[in-house]
């Protein structure tokens, strides 16, 4: 996969190779080291008991914790509340019998924003044998960028021959009019809109002006299990079809990114805030071994394409920490005072949590 801005070399960032989303080790550092403690009380009970001491537990501490004094800037203390909702999710899972209203209640009273439609893929309302448990792309188009999304959608049905639905996301029709939809859509067949601002509070999220923000929101919106996002100057060299099969990586982890150009520059207030968010937190072996995390590039990981299993409640989490740390008070005082675009947070997300 190549991007207008070159990308010459193609690598598995599993749970952050240098720094945000996306993303992730096969299953978070938090929610295993959760679980690991709960079991220690929990003997050689069954598996269904083990799941609902672990639903009644993360439910319970996630009730109390709503309540707490929090800081927007403490990302710190967010991710660990997303931890347990990782761990709660999993459970809710993994075990039909729980009940899903705790934690429906609890996302509900946590990300008042985010408004799930019925079409939205979430892994605890769809099995993988539901026709929403797919497989599709999802490109995030304005008419500013419309004619180089044409040249994707054209390049990836024509030339390599996609099988993939392809959803075009925008932000209401003041950012993709009416005739600009139409002609993007009918260039080939599986190709509908996605309006992004119809799944969250506009107020909180502020999409209409996002701009790079918009791109985690249309991959929580989008009614795909296995999603690939993309920008609208994106181009594949071969079809993607396959990849949730195919890349051992992204079979392992839920995730896939790809390195950006090796930029220099190396601003010291951006490593010093990343070492902060991360507190006590310590740094996984892929991030250890990142040019970014020592300081050597300034960009590592490109944010034209990426990967995730949203099937997996981890992947999904940080997902949607992903769009907090994008909502428009956050990236306004916080994020994007310190990183270029959604970028450093995709890959952010999951060491938090």
């Amino acid at each position: 996969m190549i991007a207008l801005t070159w990308m010459s070399h193609r690598y598995v960032l599993a749970a952050f190779s240098a720094f945000f989303l996306y993303i992730l080790s096969a299953s978070l550092r938090g929610v295993s080291n959760l679980q690991s403690s709960l079991h220690l009380h929990l003997g050689g009970v069954t598996a269904h008991n083990e799941y609902a001491y672990i639903a009644n537990a993360t439910t319970q501490e996630l009730q109390a914790s709503y309540d707490e004094a929090f800081n927007i800037s403490d990302f710190g203390t967010m991710g660990e509340r997303v931890s347990e909702f990782s761990s709660l999710a999993h459970s809710t899972v993994a075990d039909p019998t729980i009940d899903r209203a705790p934690l429906l209640a609890l996302l509900r009273k946590y990300f008042p924003w985010w408004q799930p439609r019925p079409a939205t893929y979430t892994p605890w309302q769809h099995s993988a044998s539901d026709p929403l448990g797919t497989t599709g792309i999802v490109i995030c188009v304005g008419s500013s960028n419309l004619i180089y999304a044409m040249h994707t959608v054209l390049s990836l049905r024509n030339v390599l021959h996609s099988k993939l639905p392809i959803q075009i996301a925008y932000g209401g029709d003041s950012d993709l009019s009416f005739s600009d939809r139409v002609a993007i859509t009918d260039l080939g067949s599986d190709i509908e809109t996605l309006n992004v601002r119809d799944y969250f509070d506009e107020e909180i999220a502020g999409l209409h002006d996002g701009g790079w923000a918009m791109k985690p929101f249309a991959m929580l919106a989008s009614r795909f299990q296995k999603t690939i996002v993309l920008d609208a100057d994106a181009v594949f060299v071969r079809s993607p079809d396959q990849l949730f099969q195919t890349e051992p990586g992204l079979v392992e982890t839920g995730t896939l990114f790809w390195h950006d150009r090796a930029f220099d520059a190396k601003p010291e207030g951006r490593h010093a805030w990343i070492r902060d968010v991360m507190g006590h937190r310590q740094p996984s072996a892929m991030l250890n071994q990142s040019l970014f995390w020592q300081k050597s590039i300034f960009h590592e990981m490109d944010s034209a394409a990426l990967c995730m299993d949203k099937g997996r409640p981890n992947v999904f989490m940080s997902l949607l920490f992903s769009c907090w740390m994008n909502t428009r008070r956050v990236r306004d005082e916080i994020t994007y005072q310190h990183v270029h675009g959604e970028l450093l947070l995709k890959r952010l997300g999951p060491h938090l949590v």
